[in-house]
């Protein structure tokens, strides 16, 4: 059979040590699952992170530093508008 593709999620987290240590257990939890997870902390390296990589599904909080949520799915849509964002 061919390769198992990556599947890859952008986590954009607030700057919050436990919403960090979450994500740390969790993807432990899953590290044997072909899943690539790209944690980043603020709307600006978020965009770039997304514009190198394309991720197919971005989890983001409801209030994210360096940008209103708003402007910050606008710009996602605008790089591609068929990106899942949770």
């Amino acid at each position: 059979m061919g390769e198992q593709s990556s599947f890859r999620i952008l986590l954009i987290v607030l700057d919050n040590s436990l919403a960090l240590q979450i994500i740390q257990t969790i993807k432990s939890h899953f590290a044997q699952l072909p899943i690539q997870t790209d944690v980043v902390q603020n709307a600006a390296r978020g965009i770039s992170e997304f514009r190198e990589k394309l991720h197919p599904l971005i989890i983001i909080e409801h209030s994210i530093p360096g940008m209103e949520i708003s402007n910050f799915i606008s710009e996602i849509r605008r790089v591609d508008g068929g990106a899942s964002i949770l």
